[in-house]
């Protein structure tokens, strides 16, 4: 009883911020209107199976921007929950909840700080499963995996020399425009 009520208080005070407010521009209200429109015409004259494609569209875009309800005053960013708009708020006012009790670092979202603290564990649960190389990341993993299939997607646009990682082919590239600065000068 204690909890729901704790709840309800919760919802209350939520209602009450400004940020929060569900904010629709003339485009929302009018595909609104529209949309009840349409739902008056098909209860008197029932549906019809027949629709062009630029109706249909119409109609998918529609309903894609009425999901998007609540609009962030700040910067006009339309979010899709409450919730969302909520979390997205923090960029503004710079709140961070989530503090590293190793370093102090503090962090906006709770999975953030979770990913942070790996660095601090130093937990590597990513395995290669050809060489046994360990990773903390699995976007290492996916980068490292790239020196056993010998794949190179990275070109010099001078030289075409090939790399498997994009930074590499920029530390290279520095040396090309080097290279033209010291005949230059």
């Amino acid at each position: 009883m204690k909890k729901r009520q704790s709840v309800l208080k919760d919802k209350e005070n939520m209602r009450d911020l400004e940020p929060c407010r569900t904010k629709h521009t003339e485009e929302q209200t009018d595909l609104m209107e529209e949309n009840e429109e349409s739902d008056e015409q098909k209860h008197h004259h029932g549906t019809t199976r027949e629709k062009t494609c630029s109706q249909t569209k119409r109609v998918y875009l529609r309903k894609r921007r009425n999901k998007k309800g609540f609009t962030c005053t700040q910067c006009g960013k339309s979010l899709t929950y409450k919730h969302n708009l909520n979390v997205h708020m923090k960029i503004h006012t710079g709140e961070k909840p989530f503090t590293c009790d190793q370093c102090g670092k503090s962090f906006t979202h709770k999975v953030t700080l979770q990913q942070h603290m790996i660095l601090h564990t130093g937990e590597k649960l990513h395995e290669c499963d050809q060489c046994g190389k360990t990773f903390s990341w699995a976007s290492g993993l996916k980068q490292h995996m790239k020196v056993h299939t010998k794949e190179k997607p990275h070109s010099c646009s001078f030289c075409g020399k090939s790399f498997s990682q994009l930074n590499n082919l920029k530390v290279h590239q520095k040396r090309h425009t080097a290279v033209k600065e010291l005949h230059v000068l």
